[in-house]
């Protein structure tokens, strides 16, 4: 009778696990062991129980394998990440020279050369196409003239504001210098109504005096004379 086929799961029970464990351990570590020597391979093997504990074997160093390991495994994913990159970069670089290829074909046409294959369908297209365009073109034109219109207008108002603010400086310091010529002149009166006030009284002087001759003169002639 020929023996059943073990099913493969989780021992429930905590002793038969553990047993169990013990015996398959010991087994792995020795045909770990037997492959090592018997095919000259390097064999390196970890293993933890379930509670935490650490079993180990290595055909030479475990710490040379593993550092061997580390390589090998970093090498294979570095050459793979860059294929895909460069498989990536080489179909981003066709499809953007398709892109290139169709926007220089749409230019030409655009400035009406090479359209002598197009059909009518096409040409339609591109005639609508190119309506569109100038209606865009002469929008934006007539904005950028309202722009500048608008900057114009504000430009001037400015001016005006700062030609406003120049005539009322202008016509206090003109009003300033009238009010400093009117008292200039006021000073001036005033001491020409003084210079003629002591003339007249010099004259009157003068002239009391001259009479005071005359009749001195008069009364020795008539005393001269009896």
């Amino acid at each position: 009778v020929g023996r059943g086929r073990i099913q493969i799961k989780r021992i429930e029970n905590t002793t038969s696990r553990q047993v169990t464990f013990s015996k398959r351990r010991s087994g792995l570590l020795k045909k770990a062991y037997q492959l090592s020597v018997l095919c000259d391979a390097e064999v390196a093997l970890i293993i933890f129980s379930s509670t935490g504990k650490i079993f180990e074997f290595a055909s030479s160093s475990m710490r040379k394998i593993l550092e061997r390991y580390q390589k090998c495994a970093g090498g294979v994913q570095c050459g793979s990440t860059i294929t895909r990159d460069a498989e990536y970069w080489r179909q981003e670089a066709a499809r953007m020279k398709d892109q290139l290829t169709f926007l220089q074909e749409r230019h030409r046409h655009m400035m009406g050369e090479n359209i002598v294959g197009l059909s009518m369908k096409e040409l339609q297209k591109l005639e609508n196409q190119l309506e569109s365009g100038i209606t865009r073109v002469r929008a934006r034109k007539t904005q950028v003239m309202l722009e500048e219109i608008q900057q114009l207008r504000e430009k001037e108002h400015q001016l005006f504001q700062e030609n406003e603010l120049m005539r009322a400086k202008l016509a206090e310091a003109s009003s300033a210098l009238q009010a400093n010529n009117l008292v200039g002149l006021n000073s001036q009166d005033v001491q020409d109504c003084s210079s003629i006030k002591a003339s007249s009284k010099t004259a009157a002087s003068m002239q009391q005096n001259e009479s005071s001759i005359t009749a001195a003169e008069t009364t020795l002639q008539l005393g001269y004379f009896p």
